[in-house]
């Protein structure tokens, strides 16, 4: 069983004028509502860690987030 997203400890922010994004909608979306850091700078292993403490974020195995966080 999945959680629901969002939930009431990560609500939707939009990204500000000094916030990055990229070209990953999935990354976006975790940084939009704050699993990852809402600058949107993070480093491979950040994402990894956000993938296995809430594994209902990604439906990805630890691999391919990891492919991600490379990307």
């Amino acid at each position: 069983r999945h959680s629901v997203i969002p939930d009431a400890d990560h609500p939707f922010k939009a990204a500000g004028p000094e916030d990055q994004r990229g070209g990953c909608p999935g990354l976006n979306i975790m940084s939009n509502y704050g699993y990852m850091d809402r600058s949107g700078v993070v480093t491979a292993g950040e994402i990894v860690y956000v993938r296995r403490s809430n594994p209902q974020c990604y439906l990805f195995g630890t691999d391919h987030t990891t492919c991600l966080g490379l990307y």
